[in-house]
């Protein structure tokens, strides 16, 4: 296993998977800002808007790492906020855990794989 590998473009059907992230956590940063958020309070979306995106154009190995463990750790964020608020009960912490490994699924099941051979040109015979 090589950096080369890691950073190797992987085009294919499985990279449209990164599509509904960037525009659901969009959609977050207009409720934030319809909320009053400012954009220093957001800039994880927008972080993670990018990585996705670039992804979606460029897609690598080492880029669907950061995509899975930002997403995770988007998650990982908002069930500690909801544990250490202590404004929900056991079904909602629940509720957080299993949208949380429902939209991480497509994600994990598409992955680039590093063993994946994609052809760089097309041979006409």
């Amino acid at each position: 296993m090589t950096v080369r590998n890691w950073i190797r473009l992987r085009y294919g059907p499985r990279r449209w998977v990164y599509l509904p992230y960037p525009l659901i956590l969009s959609g977050l940063v207009l409720l934030g800002f319809a909320d009053d958020q400012t954009a220093t309070g957001l800039w994880p979306y927008f972080l993670l808007i990018s990585v996705f995106v670039i992804q979606l154009v460029l897609p690598t190995f080492a880029g669907w790492i950061a995509a899975f463990a930002g997403w995770l750790g988007l998650w990982l964020i908002a069930l500690v906020i909801a544990i250490v608020l202590d404004h929900y009960g056991a079904p909602e912490l629940l509720l957080i855990a299993a949208l949380a490994s429902a939209s991480s699924a497509p994600l994990l099941i598409f992955r680039p794989r590093l063993n994946d051979h994609v052809p760089t040109t097309i041979k006409s015979e």
